[in-house]
């Protein structure tokens, strides 16, 4: 019989853990791979010695280093789902998130792999007109699908958890706010032109510390994800309870 409790701590195996940490080291991988791509495109562009043959180079490295990346973090949620559906089996309200964290999982991956060819096709409407659903319509609703998902999840973590997990979500959220806070900021900024009054060593600074703050933002909401699961790696004496 499933039972209501606030959990403050995942119960994960020693194999999860290490699945955990792998993946996290494949993630920050990832985002400074990705980053030294941008760092030698610019670099190129501005050394002006751009050839088609760098470009091609360096943009099958970025597009590498954003899947390793997305694939990871995406696994990193897989990981999680796992953990909560076996904690589902005995303490009631984290059977849901389960199933949403697959969600979030199989969409996410349906966003990532944007296979042009592949398209959905319907013999006629209502009207007797052939219609189609196109590949791109459907990348673009698992987009939303996905970000919905990872929402609901963090919420109904609010919701379930406490102590040291409940703060690690609290701060996941805020670190989630302000990078996104920091993206849509730092856009309207240049859409309406307010970088062009920006003179001198303000705007080195601010070319600087933008890209750093998304990156260690970036890095620091994955570092989050894996105390969820690891926590202190002090041994729980209850773990063997929901395994």
């Amino acid at each position: 019989m499933r039972k209501e409790k606030i959990i403050d701590r995942l119960p994960a195996t020693k194999g999860e853990e290490n699945l955990m940490s792998a993946l996290l080291s494949l993630f920050i991988l990832g985002v400074l791979g990705d980053v030294m791509a941008l760092g030698s495109q610019l670099e190129i562009v501005n050394d002006n010695i751009f050839t088609d043959e760098q470009n091609t180079l360096i943009d099958h490295f970025s597009m590498i280093a954003e899947l390793l990346v997305s694939y990871s973090f995406m696994a990193m949620i897989a990981v999680f789902a796992r953990v909560a559906h076996r904690l589902g089996r005995t303490v009631s309200g984290w059977t849901i998130v389960s199933y949403v964290s697959w969600i979030c999982v199989v969409f996410g991956a349906i966003y990532l792999t944007d296979v042009k060819p592949l398209e959905l096709f319907s013999e006629a409407d209502y009207s007797g007109e052939a219609f189609y659903i196109s590949w791109k319509t459907i990348v673009s609703l698992s987009r939303w699908v996905t970000v919905i998902a990872y929402l609901f999840i963090l919420i109904r973590l609010i919701i379930l958890t406490g102590g040291k997990l409940y703060h690690l979500i609290i701060k996941q959220i805020w670190m989630l706010s302000a990078l996104v806070l920091v993206v849509i900021g730092s856009f309207l900024i240049f859409l309406m032109g307010l970088d062009t009054g920006v003179k001198g060593w303000m705007s080195e600074v601010y070319s600087y510390a933008l890209p750093i703050f998304i990156i260690a933002d970036v890095i620091g909401i994955g570092v989050l994800w894996k105390k969820m699961l690891i926590g202190d790696n002090i041994i729980n004496k209850n773990r063997n309870k929901y395994q």
